[in-house]
C-alpha cells in the first residue's frame, strides 16, 4: 500500500477562509493531499430558550461553513489530480436532537446533508464521501466547565434515555 498523505483538521474557533488558505499551503508542502479529514467540533452546551445568535453563528462556523471552506478548497485539486479521499466527522448529534445541543445538532445536520448530496455529486468521480457520525466519545469536548450532560465514557442508549428523562414535559 502506498503512502497516505492526510491532513486531519479541528478548530477551536471559527477560522473560515484562514483554514481554506491552510489546506491550499498543505497540499503544496506536501505534493497533495490524499485524504481530507475535517473533524472539527465545538459544542454550545445551553438551552435553545438561553441560546444568542452569535453563538449559533459561531458553532456553525466551525463545525460546518469550515469543513465546507476545507473541502471546496481541495476539492478541485483532487479532481484534477483523479484521486481523492473527504471525511466530514459528523455526530449522532447529525441524526437526532440532543438536549441542550439545538445548535451543535443543527450543525451536524448541515454537515450529513452537505456530505450525502456531496457524495451523490461526485458519484461518477474518483472523490470518495465518508460520513462516520460516532456518539459521544472521550476527548476535551467534555471538559467545557458549562457543560450540562457529561456523556464522557456513556454509552449512547444510556446517553439518550438520559437526556430524554431531563427533558421537561
Amino acid at each position: 500500500m502506498a503512502a497516505k498523505r492526510v491532513l486531519v483538521t479541528g478548530a477551536p474557533s471559527g477560522l473560515g477562509a484562514a483554514l481554506a488558505d491552510l489546506a491550499l499551503r498543505a497540499w503544496d508542502a506536501l505534493g497533495g493531499v490524499d485524504v481530507l479529514i475535517n473533524n472539527a467540533a465545538m459544542p454550545k452546551r445551553r438551552s435553545v430558550i438561553a441560546l444568542k445568535p452569535d453563538e449559533a453563528e459561531e458553532v456553525m462556523r466551525v463545525n460546518f461553513f469550515a469543513p465546507m471552506r476545507l473541502t471546496l478548497a481541495l476539492l478541485p485539486r483532487m479532481l484534477a489530480r483523479g484521486s481523492g479521499t473527504i471525511v466530514n466527522v459528523s455526530s449522532v448529534g447529525g441524526r437526532l436532537g440532543i438536549i441542550h445541543e439545538s445548535v451543535y445538532c443543527a450543525s451536524k445536520v448541515a454537515l450529513c446533508g452537505w456530505s450525502e448530496a456531496m457524495a451523490v455529486d461526485l458519484h461518477d468521480t474518483p472523490i470518495s464521501v465518508k460520513l462516520p457520525e460516532p456518539g459521544p466519545v472521550d476527548t476535551e469536548i467534555w471538559d467545557h466547565p458549562e457543560k450540562v450532560v457529561d456523556a464522557k465514557n456513556a454509552d449512547l442508549d444510556a446517553f439518550i434515555t438520559g437526556a430524554a428523562g431531563m427533558a421537561p414535559r
